[in-house]
């Protein structure tokens, strides 16, 4: 801004964060975490760079203050690049998508296209895993009846776990589509990646154990 802004201005500005009444005069040091947050992108609107680049800007924001968020960067003038797991952000906020996906982009000019190319993706991924669960289980050869007894059990047991696995991963990936509103992003995505190498590593240990029975 270029005049000096008055103290109604600045206040009107710092209660788009949800800083009103006489918390607009504690220090910094006394804020919450949340609220120091909002300040530190209060800070950076404010400041109305060119470009602004944001890293998961609504982690560690409750409800109320990623409202004000969206709010204030919907008024934003210039460029945004942000990266965020947020759909509602991207739902209000975005013009275009870059999506990464295993080292490669894809770009959509809607949200609904990238809704719908995901739910794609997701239906491709079930088939293929089911399909790699099939290829596994084919030949027979000369084993102990106790040993093969043995393995059929393990392959039963590591079956199941993989059901419930890939169950459980469909289910994040559809939370991910639609999430909730109390949705703990860094959580759900460790354990999205928690599910994704358990199956690996299950998967490799069927295909072994197939490979014995021959």
């Amino acid at each position: 801004m270029d005049s000096q802004p008055t103290d109604g201005e600045l206040r009107g500005f710092l209660a788009q964060f949800l800083f009103s009444g006489e918390d607009v005069f504690k220090r910094v040091g006394q804020l919450s975490g949340g609220e120091k947050s909002r300040l530190m992108l209060a800070k950076i609107i404010y400041a109305a760079p060119p470009l602004l680049a944001l890293d998961e800007p609504t982690n560690h924001l409750d409800i109320a203050s990623r409202e004000a968020l969206e709010d204030a960067l919907n008024e934003y003038p210039g460029t945004m690049l942000f990266v965020t797991h947020d759909r509602y952000l991207v739902q209000k906020i975005a013009s275009h998508i870059i999506y990464m996906d295993n080292g490669r982009a894809r770009m959509f000019d809607r949200f609904e296209a990238f809704e719908q190319w995901l739910a794609e993706a997701v239906d491709r991924k079930v088939d293929a895993q089911q399909e790699q669960r099939r290829t596994v289980k084919q030949s027979p050869s000369g084993l102990s009846k106790n040993r093969r007894e043995q393995l059929m059990r393990e392959i039963q047991e590591l079956e199941t776990r993989i059901e419930q696995n890939e169950v459980a991963l469909k289910d994040i990936e559809k939370l991910f589509q639609k999430p909730t509103e109390d949705l703990d992003w860094d959580k759900t995505n460790r354990r999205y990646s928690e599910l994704k190498e358990q199956l690996e590593s299950q998967y490799q240990e069927l295909a072994k154990r197939w490979k014995v029975i021959g």
